[in-house]
């Protein structure tokens, strides 16, 4: 039945270089069957892949002949494979490796940032942070240093702040690297929605981007907010609570997820299913494993296959993929499995 599904999908979508389907197949049960599929399903760039990435600002990375190019979302090749290892895009810069450093190429694939980063990290707002001589710093999208490197560690800027590392501790700065909020938590985590997490005392709580504690520390697990909610664990049960701290949603799941597009994957038993922000379940658990919603999707695991939802938990793609990925510009990684 599965074969047989798949002749007849790929028989109007010939890989290059095969002149018949039979040789279609032939390449497919080889190790290259990274491709994407559509909102529908169809498969709208053929999977000939070795690896390759999700679509970001209308760029996929490919690797072909263990070399990494950049694909658009129509499958041309709009940079040619010469990297040794590249990132995805962001902010119109994606990050590449020749030999053993780093730079940036743009979207015409011109290195912009010429590769002499020893350790490097993608953009976001604006800067990218850097590893020059053992310390961390940020340059800007020309490669400008416009924060010096003179941090233990450091992240990405979410909210226009950045958690650094200094003498052990962590605190956060903003874009001019002045600190904002000095270093003095053991664990913190990035700020999303003017709430950053932190552990004090053994339990996470919430500070604002003044640094006061504005949710206290009192659970035993904690993750980000999105969408105005922020799953937390109490006696070994997730649930959620709004940006004052306040429960918004028992905590009476197994595991659970963020809130993307409206809903929330749960986890009772041993199964997943969808809440929305009410704690009312939309989707009834029955799933292997969840994912968050992208582009009015979700992929979900049914038994050993990966397909995809929508919002009122209908099967829109089926489950037929060994490996997929969230949809992103419209495009979304899927691995075949063997036919």
């Amino acid at each position: 039945m599965k074969k047989s599904l798949w002749l007849a999908m790929l028989s109007a979508t010939l890989l290059p270089g095969c002149t018949t389907l039979e040789q279609t197949v032939e390449q497919l049960n080889a190790p290259y069957r990274y491709g994407y599929i559509d909102h529908t399903g169809s498969m709208a760039i053929a999977p000939r892949y070795k690896s390759a990435g999700s679509f970001s600002e209308q760029r996929a990375r490919v690797k072909l002949n263990s070399q990494w190019g950049f694909i658009d979302t129509g499958g041309r090749m709009v940079i040619e494979t010469r990297f040794q290892d590249a990132e995805d895009f962001s902010d119109k810069r994606a990050r590449v490796r020749l030999d053993e450093t780093w730079g940036y190429v743009d979207e015409t694939g011109a290195l912009v940032i010429p590769t002499r980063f020893g350790n490097a990290r993608d953009f976001s707002g604006g800067l990218a942070r850097v590893e020059i001589h053992g310390s961390w710093g940020y340059v800007d999208v020309n490669g400008n240093t416009v924060i010096e490197a003179k941090f233990e560690n450091a992240r990405d800027f979410s909210d226009n702040r950045a958690r650094i590392e200094l003498d052990g501790l962590w605190g956060y700065i903003d874009k001019t690297g002045k600190i904002t909020i000095e270093p003095a938590f053991a664990k913190a985590r990035d700020f999303h929605e003017g709430r950053a997490r932190v552990l004090i005392e053994e339990h996470w709580g919430y500070i604002d981007e003044s640094g006061k504690v504005v949710i206290e520390p009192r659970f035993t697990s904690a993750r980000d907010f999105s969408e105005g909610r922020a799953r937390v664990q109490l006696d070994d049960q997730w649930g959620f609570v709004d940006s004052k701290g306040r429960i918004a949603i028992e905590a009476r799941f197994t595991q659970a997820g963020n809130f993307s597009e409206g809903l929330a994957k749960v986890k009772v038993g041993e199964a997943w299913g969808y809440v929305d922000k009410t704690g009312a379940v939309i989707i009834t658990p029955r799933f292997t494993r969840a994912k968050d919603f992208s582009e009015g999707l979700a992929r979900v695991k049914v038994g050993n296959d990966w397909g995809y939802i929508d919002a009122t938990g209908n099967m829109v793609i089926d489950a037929r993929f060994a490996r997929a990925r969230d949809f992103s510009d419209g495009r979304a990684k899927v691995k075949l499995n063997t036919l």
